[in-house]
């Protein structure tokens, strides 16, 4: 079990896709969304190996910190060396340490932060983006520093801590 977030580019390039609708099957357009930049993409791999982090063949990697924050990080175009709009990371045990880590990977690839909690709001680490995050996800807020985001993501961790020690 773990607790899930997701990174996604909240930068359209203004073209779309047709795809079907999953639930109606009806096609709609989607918008595409711009990938972070190679020389972005390329800072956190090589952050994410200096941290030793593991890769599988799939594009999965396990990570654990030196004060404890566990977590796997879903990143197959990121690690294939594709152009990356989004990543995940499955978080099984926080610390600040993590905390740092989602920080700099956002911060870094210019994409908002989405965690998998109630009254979750996309949280971006740049002000400039911030108006695009609020179009594509509605609510946002922006988190000028690691610790500001980690008192957004209390709750969250804490609920799935809560639940995970039953």
């Amino acid at each position: 079990m773990s607790f899930d977030v997701f990174l996604l580019s909240c930068s359209r390039t203004g073209k779309t896709n047709s795809r079907p609708n999953p639930f109606t099957g009806q096609l709609m357009e989607v918008p595409v969304m711009a990938p972070m930049d190679a020389a972005a993409a390329e800072r956190i791999r090589k952050r994410l190996v200096e941290l030793g982090t593991e890769v599988d063949a799939n594009g999965s990697a396990t990570l654990q910190l030196p004060d404890g924050g566990q977590a796997e990080i879903d990143a197959p175009e990121l690690f294939c060396q594709e152009e990356c709009t989004s990543l995940a990371l499955n978080v099984y045990s926080n610390s600040s340490s993590m905390v740092d880590l989602i920080y700099e990977i956002s911060n870094t690839a210019g994409f908002a932060i989405q965690a998998a909690m109630e009254d979750s709001r996309a949280i971006v680490t740049r002000p400039a983006l911030l108006s695009s995050a609020r179009e594509i996800f509605g609510e946002a807020c922006v988190s000028a520093t690691p610790d500001q985001l980690q008192t957004l993501l209390a709750e969250g961790f804490s609920d799935f801590e809560s639940y995970r020690d039953k």
